[in-house]
């Protein structure tokens, strides 16, 4: 099953590009304006998905299936696995605290 991402992520068509246009050796600013993207996302697009042994050459759809699996991995829920942690929080939201005023208060703890 196909899961589609929003357009806040990159499409392989879109590393393709980064792909293709580095090769020609374009600069991350101009790649970025023409895939309508910020150049800190192309940056960070290279950057995470390049590596040492991929001899400086970036491989899009090696990247594609690097992000994939970034974004399968599933995220340990804190407040699932420590139940007074679970309470606190529940404690403070039932006072009408914001999230941030949480997270301080958690943090001084």
């Amino acid at each position: 099953m196909f899961r589609r991402r929003s357009d806040r992520y990159l499409s392989l068509l879109e590393r393709k590009r980064i792909a293709t246009l580095r090769e020609r050796g374009l600069g991350v600013r101009e790649i970025a304006g023409r895939l309508g993207r910020a150049p800190s996302t192309v940056s960070r697009e290279v950057r995470r998905n390049s590596r040492r042994h991929d001899n400086g050459v970036y491989d899009a759809d090696l990247a594609h299936q690097r992000s994939r699996e970034r974004f399968r991995r599933p995220r340990r829920v804190k407040l699932a696995a420590d139940l007074e942690l679970k309470a606190e929080v529940q404690d403070k939201l039932n006072l009408d605290w914001s999230p941030e005023q949480i997270a301080a208060h958690l943090r001084v703890l």
